[in-house]
């Protein structure tokens, strides 16, 4: 990222309008300016490689799910799974079966949503792949926030301490606060 909030490739900063509702899920405080990054996104997918195809489509989904358009966003996630798969691109694939968890999870398909966590979780701890274990505490955050709407409190609440004891290892102050309003939300729901 640079400091004028945009990634690298100039593609808009989706960080700069995230907003929570109260079950902490995740949507655009400015939905026109996400239209406007995922209108750019789009153009730019006409002429891209497979490797920008994949940061693409996952940008869109990730973007599409915060708009609701969730429809959108499933299918740009699944062809990113499926790329960084062809591609053998692991973290990309991690990180797009999160996203694909939340999208579906969106879509009130809160099985399917789990069970995408469970798979992003098991991913981020296969011992043949060191890497990826930067995605475990993401995996427990969001698997942890999932258990919470299926109101399974103590096992949301075991999920999510391990992903705070994580977080506390890694130092990140922004995931840390997140992952203890999640907490906050698990005791209190």
């Amino acid at each position: 990222m640079t400091t004028s909030g945009h990634l690298r490739d100039d593609l808009p900063d989706l960080t700069s309008v995230e907003a929570y509702d109260e079950r902490l899920r995740q949507y655009a405080s400015d939905p026109v300016f996400v239209a406007d990054a995922i209108a750019l996104a789009e153009a730019r997918l006409a002429n891209a490689g497979p490797g920008e195809e994949l940061r693409l489509r996952g940008y869109l989904g990730n973007a599409c799910r915060m708009v609701g358009r969730l429809d959108e966003a499933v299918a740009h996630l699944q062809r990113a799974i499926a790329l960084a798969q062809a591609q053998g691109n692991e973290r990309a694939q991690v990180a797009n079966v999160i996203r694909l968890g939340e999208a579906r999870k969106f879509q009130n398909r809160i099985a399917d949503a789990e069970r995408l966590f469970r798979d992003a979780l098991a991913l981020a701890t296969d011992p043949t792949a060191p890497a990826l274990r930067v995605y475990e505490s993401f995996a427990l955050q969001h698997l942890g926030k999932c258990l919470i709407e299926q109101e399974r409190r103590e096992e949301a609440i075991d999920v999510l301490t391990r992903a705070l004891e994580l977080r506390r290892r890694e130092g990140d102050i922004a995931l840390i606060t997140s992952t203890e309003a999640a907490l906050r939300l698990a005791r209190t729901s």
